[in-house]
């Protein structure tokens, strides 16, 4: 445990981007439950900054492809409420298209665990429609087209 807090706290403390991106592709990360690893990839994604915060789920990214685009729903849920928890998520950062192909995995929205989360991604999704790059708003509007019906069915809780 220990050794995983200090790697942690390297990664959090460097500037080196290029070691950055060595030490976390070192990691076997495992998309089917919440483990050490997967835990450790959301600290940095929640404490990193937003250059961090990009590597990190384009790492993220090819595991799941790599994966073909199998993940648990608990792992699937940490990563995108620790994404969407984030202040300042530019309105033209490429988080913004790795979110989608996160959501775009979730086999079942009618799951209570997604409750939580829909309000703030539907606020997401308003915001990259409204505020982000072409590419943005085309990706955006890409997911609504192929997930809306499925999307709708998430439960979705009062503000």
């Amino acid at each position: 445990m220990t050794a995983h807090l200090i790697s942690l706290q390297k990664i959090l403390d460097s500037d080196d981007l290029h070691k950055i991106i060595d030490s976390l592709e070192e990691i076997s990360v495992s998309l089917d439950r919440v483990d050490e690893n997967i835990l450790q990839f959301s600290v940095v994604l929640a404490l990193g900054t937003q250059e961090k915060a990009e590597i990190i789920l384009g790492i993220l990214g090819r595991k799941l492809i790599e994966a073909d685009r199998q993940i648990n729903d608990e792992v699937l849920w940490l990563l995108l409420a620790t994404i969407l928890s984030r202040q300042n998520l530019k309105a033209d950062s490429p988080i913004r298209i790795n979110i989608l192909g996160f959501a775009s995995c979730v086999q079942d929205w009618q799951s209570p665990i997604f409750a939580l989360l829909t309000p703030a991604l539907d606020s997401f999704l308003i915001m990259s429609l409204e505020q982000g790059t072409t590419l943005i708003a085309e990706q955006t509007l890409d997911f609504i087209s192929t997930w809306a019906e499925d999307y709708a069915k998430a439960p979705r809780t009062l503000k």
